[in-house]
């Protein structure tokens, strides 16, 4: 498995595949992609230390994730755990250990995340 190193300073430009009209033309079909979309991205801009951008990228997928977990639950709880845990490290990192903590507590239960060891344990 290879490895990626993300510089800041180094990325001029960032921007994510835009699935939102395909999502809105049929969320059935593209509506999981625009939020695994946002969902890295958000990880990226938090990599590349542009944490603002980082933390509202991170909330739209988690809205996308929460709406797709309504109807298919069993496919998009892990994934909304997954970007829960990633606003939580984002928090974290930006000192907003309160915000943190509470994103950590909406992580749904049984969805392996916490016996993965996904969270950053010095955050929490």
């Amino acid at each position: 498995m290879s490895q990626v190193r993300i510089l800041p300073g180094h990325v001029t430009e960032l921007r994510p595949p835009d699935y939102r009209q395909l999502a809105q033309t049929n969320p059935t079909a593209h509506l999981p992609d625009l939020a695994v979309s946002l969902n890295n991205f958000g990880a990226l801009l938090d990599a590349v230390s542009r944490s603002e951008e980082a933390l509202v990228t991170t909330k739209e997928a988690i809205e996308y994730y929460r709406q797709l977990t309504q109807t298919n639950p069993g496919t998009y709880s892990p994934k909304l755990a997954m970007a829960l845990n990633n606003l939580g490290n984002q928090l974290a990192t930006a000192g907003q250990r309160e915000e943190a903590e509470a994103a950590r507590a909406e992580v749904p239960h049984g969805n392996g995340i916490r016996e993965l060891g996904l969270r950053r344990k010095t955050y929490w």
